[in-house]
């Protein structure tokens, strides 16, 4: 199973019907909004990956939270 149809698999057949759906962007908002907002102090204090950059992670912390904001028409949060 790929992450798309995981999450797919998560948003679509929950016992909980629609509630899944509304926690998992809930989710992705919450910790897309943490993670943009890391300074870059923070981001040097993680442990090195090969698989990304901190700085990347944050950018694409920053590209999820507005989208995220766009489609639920929030107003941007710092």
């Amino acid at each position: 199973m790929t992450n798309v149809e995981c999450v797919a698999d998560l948003m679509e057949y929950s016992s909980f019907g629609p509630l899944a759906q509304m926690f998992v962007v809930d989710a992705l908002l919450k910790h897309a909004t943490t993670v943009s907002q890391l300074s870059d102090e923070a981001l040097e204090e993680w442990p090195e990956n090969p698989l990304f950059h901190p700085h990347s992670w944050r950018g694409v912390a920053k590209e999820i939270r507005a989208k995220l904001e766009r489609h639920l028409d929030h107003p941007a949060s710092s």
